[in-house]
């Protein structure tokens, strides 16, 4: 993993380079992925070319809407929300999802991993250049959310069961190594963003991210509850028929 490590630093420092010299118009980053262990709810590695995201919270009230929260990552206690927010939607760079902007999209490619690629561990280790943060909030939040079920030629949700695992964190857990805080950093400056998800059993003398928190949340369907002002009517129509025969 050290000469895949060595080769990505090489290439995000030199594409950070590039357009370090452009100038302040730039507005841009480049994201270096090493990042792996995704996992499907069942325990298993995501296929090989699941679908990546990265979420910025543009809105200040957490990741979509405060389904994921500071230093936290998604739960089964939380599929009710889950499902209100991701349901039906196109996980795309551009869209938007919780009032929050979908900043990036790749899959899993299995680079990096301690393995050598010759076994599917659900890692990532693309490394994106001229990443758009115009008008982006420094030190903003951001979320890696992963899709054990789409990839990026099929990147939409339905309305059933599905899958999606996220991941907020800005301590040591990322930092142990040379990551950095998911954290959006300072626009037009060129910045190398490097996300470093790694499961703790790949350095278990340095740490790492347990399998719970690299885990994904399977969801399903749920029926919608009628709104106490409604329930409140239909109970209202129901009883009337019956006082119209008591007075009978």
């Amino acid at each position: 993993m050290s000469n895949t490590r060595l080769k990505h630093k090489g290439l995000a420092l030199a594409a950070a380079a590039a357009l370090a010299t452009v100038g302040s118009a730039t507005a841009a980053i480049t994201i270096d992925f090493e990042a792996g262990g995704f996992l499907q709810s069942t325990g298993d590695y995501v296929p090989l070319g699941s679908l990546v995201a990265t979420i910025v919270d543009t809105n200040g009230d957490g990741l979509i809407g405060g389904v994921l929260g500071k230093d936290s990552s998604l739960t089964s206690a939380d599929a009710l929300a889950i499902y209100t927010a991701f349901a039906g939607q196109t996980i795309a760079a551009g869209n938007t999802i919780g009032g929050d902007l979908i900043l990036l999209t790749v899959a899993t490619d299995n680079v990096g991993s301690p393995t050598n690629g010759t076994t599917n561990q659900g890692y990532l280790g693309a490394n994106v250049s001229n990443v758009n943060i115009s008008g982006l909030e420094e030190g903003a939040l951001l979320g890696v959310f992963w899709f054990p079920e789409l990839t990026l030629g099929s990147a939409t949700l339905g309305d059933g069961n599905f899958q999606v695992g996220g991941i907020n964190d800005t301590t040591s857990l990322v930092t142990f190594q040379d990551g950095d805080q998911m954290l959006l950093p300072a626009d037009a400056e060129g910045d190398t963003l490097l996300l470093e998800i790694v499961p703790e059993w790949v350095y278990p003398e340095l740490g790492g991210f347990s399998n719970d928190r690299l885990t994904a949340v399977s969801v399903g369907s749920f029926a919608a509850v009628p709104e106490p002002s409604a329930a409140l009517l239909a109970f209202a129509g129901l009883a009337l028929p019956v006082l119209r025969r008591r007075r009978h």
